[in-house]
């Protein structure tokens, strides 16, 4: 069950209070703030995080985030997901995808998947 969605360091600084304000029930987290993993946290440790909180993180990292994925994975752990989403995009589009995915999704749907948004 995805608790909640981790939110990488790298969007602009009001990403998370426009999601909020459109999603307020959604347990939203960014990584560098209080209760989320520091700034600067190597993607395999945020991988180990987001298993340990039965979080998702969204992320631009298309390059990387594949094979940490896969190392994971190999490794025997599990994600409940992760999203990719240009910092592009409608902010509306991302708040209503991760809303859905955290309140609608069924048990693993995400599980050990990257999924670009928007869905």
């Amino acid at each position: 069950m995805i608790r909640g969605v981790l939110l990488d360091e790298y969007y602009p600084g009001w990403w998370p209070s426009a999601i909020l304000r459109l999603h307020p029930g959604l347990d939203l987290r960014v990584i560098g703030r209080a209760n989320a993993p520091p700034t600067g946290t190597k993607d395999p440790l945020l991988l180990q995080w987001i298993e340990a909180h039965d979080f998702v993180v969204v992320t631009e990292d298309r390059k990387t985030m594949p094979g940490h994925l896969n190392d994971h994975t190999a490794a025997g752990r599990h994600v409940e997901g992760i999203f990719i989403a240009d910092k592009r995009l409608n902010i509306r589009v991302v708040a209503d995808d991760l809303d859905l995915v955290a309140g609608a999704s069924y048990e693993g749907e995400f599980r050990d998947q990257i999924t670009v948004l928007p869905l």
